[in-house]
């Protein structure tokens, strides 16, 4: 039997779990409108009593279910409605399969509600946020970066589809960062202290995150009030920690497959050119084989140099002469 957590600790909001009971609870939707008239720069207002959840299922109460296809949906019912699905992606932003399994979400998602017979221009705007570890665009490295459909000059066919990208785990820093942090303006501080909370660990820091957020007190408690409960749910925490672990155990299994097949190369090649000689370009090129076959299992260059001490350009070059 596994115990809670550390004195301090909480479950972050980046968890699967978490994130579904915060921002998908159908029991607080204000905490989820606070979210949204933040993201989009609307006053709480109007959006107050609006949000109408269309996937929770009552998940905020359930563990261990198997997951929804995606994190969370529902529909803004203002004057002229448009719908919302929330993404919590991990290192799993840079996944070529990950971006296209998140645009065929929320293609269909776009295309739910629409009765036989019923006019297309009653196609609700949809939008897409991504909160993501990493930026998807590592040239303009844009906290929030938004994608509309649109042609090679760059005028937009519609701007009904929208999806946007979030690095909450550059937001952390630059909130850490207190002098980086005060550069910001009021409403992109707002947003930054949202995307730091979703990725601490650390009960003080969330809690002075939310103390920060423009908003009414009583959203900030119950905000704090469910990352308590949650931190004292004992199935979710085993729940959370045997991800981490799971994780760890991967990682430790790529790590020997690197190690054996270095080993293996090496002895190969010292047999044909002199051990010595042999050995260093053996074990070179057994990772070489390693690094390719973890970049067709679509592991991102950031795991990837994580797992093998290898720096980002390395992997990137070694990528770039496999490439068919």
């Amino acid at each position: 039997k596994k115990k809670l957590l550390r004195d301090g600790e909480i479950i972050p909001l980046y968890f699967d779990e978490a994130f579904k009971m915060m921002w998908g609870n159908e029991e607080h939707p204000e905490i989820t409108a606070l979210l949204i008239s933040k993201l989009l720069n609307i006053p709480y207002e109007e959006i107050e009593g609006k949000i109408k959840f269309t996937n929770t299922k009552n998940q905020n109460l359930t563990i261990g279910d198997k997951k929804a296809d995606k994190d969370v949906t529902f529909l803004v019912d203002t004057n002229e409605p448009f719908k919302i699905l929330l993404e919590m992606n991990l290192r799993d932003v840079l996944y070529q399969s990950i971006v296209n399994r998140n645009l065929y979400y929320l293609s269909n998602f776009f295309g739910t509600g629409l009765g036989e017979n019923t006019d297309y221009k009653n196609l609700r705007t949809t939008i897409q946020f991504n909160f993501n570890m990493d930026y998807l665009d590592k040239e303009h490295k844009k906290l929030i970066d938004w994608y509309l459909y649109r042609n090679e000059e760059g005028n937009i066919l519609s701007d009904k589809v929208q999806i946007v990208h979030l690095n909450i785990a550059e937001m952390y820093k630059i909130w850490y960062n207190k002098d980086e942090f005060n550069t910001y303006s009021k409403e992109m501080q707002n947003i930054i202290r949202l995307g730091a909370c979703i990725v601490t660990n650390k009960e003080e820091e969330f809690i002075e995150c939310i103390e920060g957020i423009d908003t009414l007190i009583k959203i900030k408690n119950t905000m704090e009030g469910l990352v308590s409960t949650m931190k004292e749910n004992e199935e979710l925490c085993v729940l959370y920690y045997d991800k981490e672990e799971e994780e760890k155990r991967i990682n430790q299994s790529i790590i020997k497959e690197v190690e054996e097949i270095t080993r293996k190369e090496a002895l190969a090649e010292g047999e044909k050119i002199g051990i010595e000689k042999g050995i260093e370009q053996g074990i070179e090129k057994g990772i070489e084989q390693v690094i390719i076959k973890m970049i067709k299992s679509d592991l991102s260059v950031e795991k990837i140099s994580e797992i093998t001490n290898m720096s980002i350009s390395e992997i990137e070059e070694i990528s770039n002469l496999y490439k068919d």
